[in-house]
């Protein structure tokens, strides 16, 4: 799972995840209608966010010694402009700038900013006409690691489809890619993503989601001692990792992984809401090796 998927534990409020912005996450947020449906003559809306989140594996670890747990806070905030081409397509731009503390690694702390632009086409204005779209982002991200500064790319497309009056269903597919500073942190992945909401009563929404990722994984042994043959034998790049102090070393590693979330937002008015969300990561590299980690998120979201 790439770091942009890390930042963001539920689907509906920003990206990413993650997994938000996890690098669809800014599109998943538009595909979701959480900007509401924009007149012909729509200004730019402001969305934000505030969020707390805690991983009990920020190091994507095999070996119990190397599991190294943290907390961030976020902040972050977004402007989107929809440009509406007829009654059943509409163009949408959309420019972000967010920012992750991280409370014991500060190297893991870091700025992305960054542009996407989304296509929608919904056939008719029917209750349960699917909406199709395609989506591409761009981003940088600034660490305090200098060996993570990378520049973020995305392509995909996705499908949205009320089911009922309070069950909507969304699928998202999309490639992933990274090019970092070090050769350890050059990723690119495959990602499909499966989210359904709930509306439970007027003010909350619970949502599960599926998210499949197949490419490239990086892992951090931060013990010398661990056994790292393993490691050795079966990585494509690797790497000294300065996040996590002397010692500790990255690898790059080919695999799967696979992330459930459970969230609820819950609307405090009609611009104001709070998600909170769980989301457990299972992830299978060659050679055997596997971690898997937890992660729990607390925000406040807003748009203006």
């Amino acid at each position: 799972m790439s770091d942009q998927e890390s930042f963001a534990t539920r689907f509906r409020a920003l990206t990413t995840l993650e997994n938000l912005p996890p690098p669809v996450f800014a599109a998943l947020l538009l595909v979701n209608g959480l900007l509401g449906s924009a007149p012909a003559t729509a200004a730019i809306a402001i969305d934000s966010e505030l969020a707390y989140t805690s991983d009990s594996n920020v190091t994507r670890a095999h070996y119990d010694s190397d599991i190294q747990h943290d907390q961030f806070f976020s902040v972050g905030a977004g402007a989107n402009y929809v440009q509406w081409l007829n009654q059943n397509h509409r163009l949408i731009y959309r420019g972000f700038l967010r920012g992750e503390k991280y409370r014991h690694f500060d190297k893991l702390s870091h700025v992305t900013a960054g542009a996407n632009f989304t296509y929608q086409y919904r056939a008719s204005g029917a209750f349960s006409a699917p909406t199709y779209g395609v989506f591409a982002k761009g981003a940088v991200d600034e660490y305090k690691s200098n060996l993570r500064d990378s520049t973020l790319g995305t392509f995909g497309v996705s499908w949205r489809k009320p089911i009922t009056d309070r069950v909507t269903f969304t699928t998202i597919l999309s490639e992933n890619w990274r090019d970092s500073d070090s050769t350890v942190f050059d990723t690119k992945e495959t990602s499909l993503l499966l989210n359904g909401d709930y509306a439970w009563g007027s003010r909350t929404t619970i949502y599960l989601t599926y998210n499949y990722f197949r490419g490239d994984i990086v892992s951090t042994s931060t013990n010398p001692n661990s056994p790292r043959l393993k490691f050795v034998d079966n990585a494509n790049a690797i790497n000294a990792d300065d996040a996590f102090g002397t010692g500790a070393v990255a690898y790059r590693l080919d695999g799967y992984t696979n992330v459930a979330t459970l969230g609820m937002n819950y609307k405090l008015g009609e611009q104001h809401s709070l998600d909170f969300s769980a989301r457990y990561a299972e992830s299978h590299a060659t050679g055997g090796i596997t971690y898997n980690r937890y992660l729990i998120s607390a925000a406040y979201l807003a748009r203006f």
